[in-house]
């Protein structure tokens, strides 16, 4: 009898650990899935691979401070990339798959105008909002979709101004455009740009896209006798190679691009023989001038990292951060109800700064975010930061 009462004791109290055991564990974490689009291969994919792990880093930054919370419940993020190899037809395969297998309600990524096209083809019709990382127009028609960055036309008017500053004997100016549709027209916002700050403007040199040489543009231009050259927008490396070449053409005068390319591959790829008298809203991640927000994504870079990050990597951690605190402003998953509450926000957080929402009077719709955007210039094969410059339009 002893025996009987002392083994369900034993049961009593093993079965209350057992189940005190059970109610001390925390509830498991819902998800919420971010689709995100990169070219992971094909043209660029080394930066977009360089992209793809800062994401992976701000992703794991949002979860350890507690994911996101909507309507008092926590979710952790969880990203789903996607390769579109950098292309308009797998951009539209990726975005279906993410939506099709995946359920996911959210997208982010592409900055190429046609891609950016494609993707929308997809998203708008099945009601999902999704955020180009980069471009300079907006479609009103198009009332899922955001921009997270007002891309190349951003720091041209800084660019012309800083240039002028320093070098007030410029009267005209010569052009390098890439032979593309976006390049095209950042060249024409430049050359009205320049118009409106007195320049002359000199009739434009097309190159083609996928050509490695610029000597015919350049021999043009040498005749054209500029004072400064404007190249445009191009790869990184197509633009380190342009002003390679016109360097050893012979020209000395200011050149400026649009291309929000890493000073330091820049000046890697030029070579500090070359690498003197250029502008390009850029800046060095390691620099002095960087904000408290960069230097903290440096750090953590450099906890997992040999190599060192660049800003194209950078860009890529507000990506995701911008649409996560989207979502939680409107405290809500319909991707409707974030997109009213996206286009009247009055700012944002990024690791450049506080980002102003705009464009609503320019575009016909205020879905783009305006950060900060840098300016640097290479000199005499050294980095010489100039300034962040505001960057909104109404």
């Amino acid at each position: 009898m002893k025996k009987s009462i002392f083994t369900a004791l034993v049961s009593i109290i093993v079965c209350t650990l057992v189940f005190a055991g059970c109610s001390s564990q925390e509830p498991e974490s819902k998800t919420l899935k971010i689709g995100y689009l990169l070219g992971l291969t094909g043209p660029g994919s080394q930066m977009f691979l360089e992209q793809k792990e800062v994401v992976m880093l701000a992703e794991e930054w949002l979860n350890n401070k507690g994911g996101i919370t909507v309507n008092g419940e926590k979710y952790k993020i969880q990203v789903v990339f996607e390769d579109d190899k950098n292309t308009p037809a797998d951009c539209i395969t990726a975005a279906t798959r993410l939506i099709s297998k995946e359920g996911i309600k959210f997208i982010v990524g592409v900055a190429v105008p046609d891609q950016v096209a494609a993707v929308a083809s997809v998203t708008e019709k099945n009601g999902v909002l999704y955020a180009s990382s980069g471009i300079d127009m907006m479609h009103p028609e198009w009332k899922l979709q955001f921009v997270m960055k007002y891309a190349w036309t951003s720091p041209v008017p800084g660019l012309y101004d800083t240039m002028l500053q320093l070098y007030p004997e410029v009267k005209n100016v010569g052009y390098i455009v890439e032979d593309e549709g976006g390049a095209r027209a950042i060249a024409g916002v430049a050359q009205k740009i320049a118009k409106s700050r007195g320049l002359n403007t000199l009739e434009p040199q097309f190159h083609p896209w996928e050509a490695k040489e610029y000597a015919p543009q350049w021999n043009v231009i040498m005749s054209q006798k500029p004072d400064a050259v404007d190249i445009g927008l191009k790869m990184p490396d197509a633009n380190a190679t342009c002003i390679k070449q016109g360097r050893q053409a012979g020209f000395t005068g200011p050149i400026i691009s649009t291309v929000s390319a890493d000073p330091t591959s820049q000046l890697n790829m030029i070579g500090k023989e070359y690498a003197t008298d250029f502008f390009l809203p850029g800046f060095d991640p390691y620099g002095e001038h960087v904000t408290p927000m960069i230097k903290e994504v440096v750090n953590t870079w450099g906890k997992n990292h040999t190599n060192l990050i660049t800003q194209d990597g950078i860009s890529g951690w507000d990506t995701l951060w911008v649409m996560v605190q989207v979502i939680e402003k409107a405290q809500s998953f319909d991707p409707e109800v974030v997109a009213k509450t996206w286009e009247n926000l009055d700012t944002l957080e990024t690791t450049r700064g506080m980002a102003k929402m705009g464009g609503g009077e320019t575009f016909g719709i205020n879905h783009m975010v305006f950060a900060p955007a840098p300016i640097t210039r290479l000199q005499n094969g050294q980095i010489v930061f100039i300034k962040w410059i505001d960057t909104w339009v109404p």
